[in-house]
C-alpha cells in the first residue's frame, strides 16, 4: 500500500496575514470593563436614592411611632388617640 503525495505546509509570511483596523474601544474586553463602570455608577446612585429617602422620611415616620407609642401607653387614660 502506497501513501499518496501531500502537498508542503508552510507558515503564512506576515505579508499574508490580515490586518485589523479595528478601534480600540470595538474591543470586547474594554466593553466588558466600561461596562462594569456603569453597573458600579448604577449602584452608587440607587444607594444614594435610599440614603435620601431614609434620611427625608425618617424624621416624619419617628414622630408617627412616637405617637403611636404615646397613645398605646395613654390608652385606659381616656384621651382619645
Amino acid at each position: 500500500m502506497t501513501t499518496p503525495d501531500l502537498p508542503a505546509v508552510t507558515a503564512p509570511s506576515p505579508a499574508d496575514l490580515p490586518v485589523h483596523t479595528a478601534s480600540p474601544a470595538a474591543d470586547p474586553r474594554r466593553e466588558r470593563g466600561a461596562s462594569a463602570v456603569e453597573y458600579g455608577l448604577l449602584v452608587a446612585a440607587i444607594a444614594a436614592l435610599v440614603v435620601g429617602v431614609v434620611f427625608g422620611l425618617g424624621s416624619t415616620i419617628k414622630g408617627q411611632f412616637t405617637q403611636t407609642s404615646s397613645c398605646i401607653a395613654t390608652s385606659g387614660a381616656g384621651t382619645g388617640c
